[in-house]
């Protein structure tokens, strides 16, 4: 059998803290993606900056391939926010975990709801919006030009 690496996890320190409520109010209600959530939580490097553009946080798109399934586009979002699998992948779901800190040609492996091993490769990820940058750095967002 070979030697399996997975993955470092980078996660800003504003995720890490509704991440670890998230988790910890989903294992209280025996929710089966709590374990793998907490677990990846706590191996997690946590970052006071922003994690680069090149990791899958909440709110990025990430393009994503199951085993040698076809490539997938998702928005990861936290449960509150999910509203369709064609669109969406929840952070509270196995693969929606799994996905969580990577960074494009990374390979993590994951059980899915029924059990099976499943491998997760990032293809790549979406620059973050605008707004969304301004919100990691505290800075306004650019609004265009200003009436004197």
């Amino acid at each position: 059998m070979s030697h399996l690496t997975i993955p470092t996890v980078n996660i800003d320190r504003q995720d890490y803290v509704r991440l670890k409520k998230i988790a910890e109010t989903a294992r209280k209600k025996r929710h089966p993606a709590a374990p793998f959530l907490l677990s990846e939580i706590r191996r997690a490097r946590v970052l006071d900056d922003a994690p680069s553009d090149a990791t899958v946080g909440i709110g990025r798109k990430v393009s994503y391939r199951v085993n040698f399934g076809p490539t997938l586009r998702r928005l990861l979002v936290l449960p509150e926010n999910f509203r369709d699998s064609d669109r969406d992948v929840s952070i509270l779901s196995q693969l929606g975990v799994a996905l969580l800190g990577l960074k494009a040609r990374d390979r993590m492996p994951y059980r899915d709801i029924f059990g099976a091993l499943q491998f997760v490769t990032v293809i790549e990820v979406e620059p973050a919006p605008k707004s969304a940058r301004a919100e990691n750095t505290g800075s306004p967002p650019d609004s265009g030009p200003h009436a004197a």
